[in-house]
């Protein structure tokens, strides 16, 4: 191991009222982080590292709570003593420090997956019905009431300004027909759909 990512962070102290430069994380050159203990996170605590010419670029960058900065660090013998024990662990003052895991549970992944494919469904539901009804507004047929005396030729001009509109899936014209109708037309419509789903073809 032959360098350290440490990642600066100005935090509040303990009364809130003033702000304390801190080393916040160490993340090794294998990926594995591990965080400080509160009361050692502070760099008063940290000597080796005040003294690096790094150090003065950092305390310039961060001025303000909660900003930070990573920057990597080449170990020398003394850092490797500090922060490495020999046996290999991240230790600082006589503590080994506890490695925070970089990797969500699988789980959360999963959930966050099928969060996202519910809403990307969601959201083309309501995409296709907002283009469904624009759609049907350039129709140029009255809608379909129980006052039509000819159903048959309804549907013939219904189906020619599908045509016009290049609308040829089935699917699609079942949908837009809901929008033409009314009343006593619209539960049949309901019943239908019930009976045979919106999936089913045209001539059904």
């Amino acid at each position: 191991m032959d360098r350290l990512q440490l990642e600066f962070t100005m935090i509040a102290s303990i009364d809130g009222k003033s702000n304390i430069l801190a080393i916040t994380s160490i993340l090794t050159e294998e990926g594995k982080c591990y965080v400080l203990p509160d009361e050692l996170k502070p760099v008063i605590h940290h000597t080796y590292i005040v003294k690096l010419n790094t150090f003065s670029k950092i305390k310039n960058s961060i001025k303000k709570r909660h900003q930070s900065r990573k920057i990597w660090v080449k170990l020398d013998e003394d850092l490797k003593k500090t922060y490495i024990d020999e046996e290999g662990n991240m230790q600082f003052l006589d503590q080994n420090l506890e490695e925070m895991s970089t990797k969500q549970p699988r789980g959360n992944d999963d959930n966050l997956q099928h969060i996202l494919e519910k809403l990307i469904e969601s959201t083309t539901k309501k995409e296709n019905q907002h283009n469904l009804k624009h759609v049907s507004e350039k129709f140029i047929i009255e809608k379909f009431t129980s006052k039509n005396p000819n159903a048959v030729q309804w549907i013939e001009n219904f189906e020619k300004e599908c045509e016009r509109f290049n609308i040829t899936k089935d699917e699609t014209k079942i949908d837009i027909l809901r929008l033409f109708l009314e009343n006593s037309s619209l539960d049949w419509y309901s019943s239908m759909v019930i009976k045979l789903s919106v999936n089913s073809e045209w001539n059904e």
